[in-house]
């Protein structure tokens, strides 16, 4: 059995990032960039009204006011002027409208007044007022992103800004997600006896979400050995990472590790010294592609489950994408003793809060790896080591 460093440090070195592809802007949020991006246009690609107002040839407001302007016209976002503004007169123009050729200046529709269908002016505005030129925000050729770069969702309107579709990236793994145990439902029917709800799944799958894991091929399977051989092995073949809860603990019915064997995996663990989560269950698929495919095991238990999400399933998308940690770890002041027994590591659902005194850690009661409810509140975790058996309050 492994130790927690022990386990994270074979997922560090054994699991490589996928390899680069090109996938559409709207896929790439949270991705590794793989090529240098250069801008191939102006943004904006014309000169353009900041404001609703009147566009005016700032020439035009010579000696003293006010001036007295004719509207020639109507500009609208996305219209194509085909008239030049003349001397004496002025164009409304709405936010983003092209600046009508003549024209240089523009004042917003509340600083202005109206007479007799004309627009009246009192006070000179500068030059170049409300006006934003072409290439103001990005200028054809400018360097926008680096290789390596971490694409953000501001990033990528960047990239739309420019008329870019796809880009190269480390792409999110495609994954798959099966709940096992034939004692399994859908919420919604009536439950039998020895039934449950399928709430495991539902509850990892919305960590997934959390994490930009949006497209994932999600579903249940009997523990009959057959159907769920394969179906593990026709998800394989479409995904890069399957992830199971249930079926890799001692019970009879408990086929993950057998059928993974068989499916000709390579186990890379099982059974990680620590509680929840001790069944944890990795596999690596080797073949004549690019990449290994991966099979993660989470226990049944749904504490055991979330804690292997976050501990073992977020390291393992991290390494596919070659991304930094995603857990984040910080000091709090420990609000409640938490005895434990010794042994395991131990790693417990802590709320944290921020205080007058900084971060206080709040203990969220009973908990045991069956008992879902005990997840409610946590919103962070602590480490306990094997020999620790006490942990007293106000300790940080």
């Amino acid at each position: 059995m492994l130790k927690l460093r022990e386990a994270l440090k074979l997922i560090r070195d054994l699991v490589n990032p996928l390899a680069p592809k090109e996938v559409p802007i709207v896929d790439a949020n949270g991705c590794r960039l793989m090529q240098e991006v250069v801008a191939e246009i102006d943004t904006p690609p014309f000169d353009n009204s900041a404001m609703d107002g009147f566009a005016f040839r700032h020439a035009d407001f010579s000696g003293e006011g006010p001036w007295t302007f004719q509207v020639m016209d109507i500009i609208a976002a996305g219209d194509r002027p085909a008239t030049k503004l003349l001397p004496g007169n002025t164009v409304k123009i709405m936010t983003g409208a092209p600046i009508i050729d003549g024209s240089d200046t523009v004042i917003k529709i509340e600083s202005v007044s109206f007479q007799d269908g004309n627009v009246i002016v009192k006070d000179k505005p500068p030059l170049g007022m409300n006006v934003r030129p072409r290439g103001e925000d990005i200028s054809k050729g400018a360097n926008l992103f680096s290789k390596g770069d971490i694409l953000s969702a501001v990033d990528l309107g960047l990239l739309a800004s420019t008329g870019m579709r796809k880009v190269k990236v480390v792409p999110r793994p495609s994954l798959s997600l099966i709940a096992t145990g034939s004692e399994l439902i859908q919420p919604g029917n009536p439950l039998e006896f020895g039934q449950i709800y399928d709430s495991n799944r539902i509850t990892i799958q919305n960590l997934l979400k959390n994490n930009g894991f949006y497209n994932i091929s999600s579903t249940t399977a009997s523990d009959d050995y057959t159907t769920l051989k394969k179906m593990i092995e026709k998800q394989l073949s479409d995904h890069d990472l399957i992830i199971t809860i249930g079926g890799v603990s001692m019970g009879d019915f408990d086929h993950v590790p057998l059928l993974v064997k068989e499916l000709g995996g390579e186990v890379v663990f099982h059974k990680v010294f620590m509680k929840p989560g001790k069944p944890i269950f990795l596999a690596e698929f080797t073949s004549n592609s690019l990449n290994s495919k991966w099979l993660v095991g989470l226990p049944g238990n749904p504490v055991s489950a979330i804690v292997s999400y976050h501990t073992f399933v977020k390291k393992i998308l991290t390494e596919l994408m070659d991304l930094p940690p995603s857990i984040i770890t910080s000091k709090a002041i420990l609000a409640e003793e938490i005895i434990v027994k010794s042994g395991r590591l131990k790693i417990i659902g802590v709320k944290v809060t921020e205080e007058k005194d900084g971060l206080k850690a709040y203990p969220i009661g009973r908990q045991s790896s069956g008992r879902l409810s005990s997840m409610k509140d946590a919103n962070a975790f602590i480490q306990i080591e094997p020999d620790i058996e006490q942990l007293p309050a106000n300790s940080k």
